[in-house]
């Protein structure tokens, strides 16, 4: 039993090292608002670059363009531990209860995706949930021509 609690421990101390938040001096500058959070998981065995930049938004599907628009945001370099844990802020005015709204999380090594969430995650309105668990996939490399 000792040693099931000490595995908890070390896996919510993995978790809360993870974490990434908006900077002190952003989250000054935000209003309170509607916090979506959770985890990006990764398959077994997964390696990533030391490089790596990780990218949580929330997008505003409602828009007829073809360019989406992001109403929140949080980047940072990804930590070396996985899984990830990820806290987004949504300032407030900035929902539309008459809106639906999408999660998109990305991987980016060198400007070029590597990883990304694997399926579509709708958020905040509609009944949709604000604590996610977010599976992430591998995008291959394109072949060269």
């Amino acid at each position: 039993m000792k040693n099931l609690y000490t595995l908890v421990g070390l896996i919510l101390c993995c978790l809360l090292i993870t974490t990434l938040n908006i900077s002190a001096k952003e989250r000054k500058n935000q209003q309170p608002g509607q916090e979506v959070s959770g985890i990006l998981t990764y398959p077994e065995g997964a390696k990533m670059p030391r490089n790596a930049i990780v990218s949580v938004r929330i997008v505003d599907v409602n828009t007829q363009n073809a360019s989406r628009v992001v109403i929140a945001q949080t980047t940072g370099p990804l930590p070396r531990a996985l899984p990830t844990s990820f806290d987004v802020i949504v300032g407030v005015g900035r929902i539309n209860g008459d809106h639906n709204y999408v999660l998109q999380a990305v991987i980016t090594s060198k400007d070029r995706t590597i990883w990304r969430n694997a399926y579509t995650n709708p958020v905040i309105t509609s009944g949709n949930a604000t604590q996610l668990i977010v599976p992430m996939e591998h995008v291959s490399a394109r072949p060269k021509k």
